[in-house]
């Protein structure tokens, strides 16, 4: 069963976006800064190793939660939290995600410092290895909600009104003279105003 976090997606962003500039008490903090931006715990230790680092999250989200992989940097929207392995100590990464490339993360413009960075000059300066991001996190918690897709438009009225309108007249017309013609117009005029053109 999944809950939504304390602040999904965009609210998790202007929870980062207040933190650019602040100095963290130690570097390294990337994963609870992430976490403390959606106002959830922490993932644990899952692989084991004593370290409840940025890997173990992204681990543990993929077996138990939700999560889109992508080594895309563009293809992250804004709000999601983002993952990455490697690293010099092995701990991967993690950070909010701005959209179009971006994010705001801890350590980018030098040790502790929480600032926004482009995706790819991390993933290069670092030697990190970009994952994708998490939607539903291990533990269950709605980090990001993809957008509803936008209803289909309904034809506006004055098309309508204007397709009715063919059809009235070609009806009468119809009837008027008795011609194949005009029922051929008024079935056109029948099938435009179905399909709202």
């Amino acid at each position: 069963m999944t809950k939504n976090a304390p602040r999904v997606g965009l609210a998790a962003v202007k929870r980062a976006k207040a933190r650019v500039g602040t100095r963290l008490a130690a570097a390294g903090y990337c994963q609870m800064f992430t976490r403390e931006c959606y106002g959830v715990p922490a993932s644990g230790d899952f692989d084991g190793d004593r370290d409840a680092d940025a890997v173990d999250a992204w681990k543990k989200a993929r077996k138990h939660g939700r999560v889109v992989v992508t080594n895309n940097p563009r293809a992250i929207p804004r709000g999601a939290a983002v993952y990455w392995s490697g690293g010099r100590n092995g701990h991967g990464h993690a950070a909010v995600s701005l959209g179009e490339g971006r994010c705001v993360s801890t350590d980018a413009k030098g040790p502790r410092t929480v600032a926004v960075a482009n995706i790819d000059d991390l993933t290069r300066s670092w030697g990190l290895n970009l994952l994708g991001y998490v939607l539903v996190d291990g533990n269950g918690w709605t980090l990001y909600r993809p957008a509803a897709p936008a209803p289909k438009a309904k034809p506006s009225r004055p098309r309508v009104r204007k397709a009715l309108a063919g059809v009235r007249n070609a009806l009468e017309g119809a009837k008027a003279k008795n011609t194949k013609k005009r029922l051929r117009q008024a079935e056109a005029a029948l099938v435009a105003a179905r399909d709202g053109k």
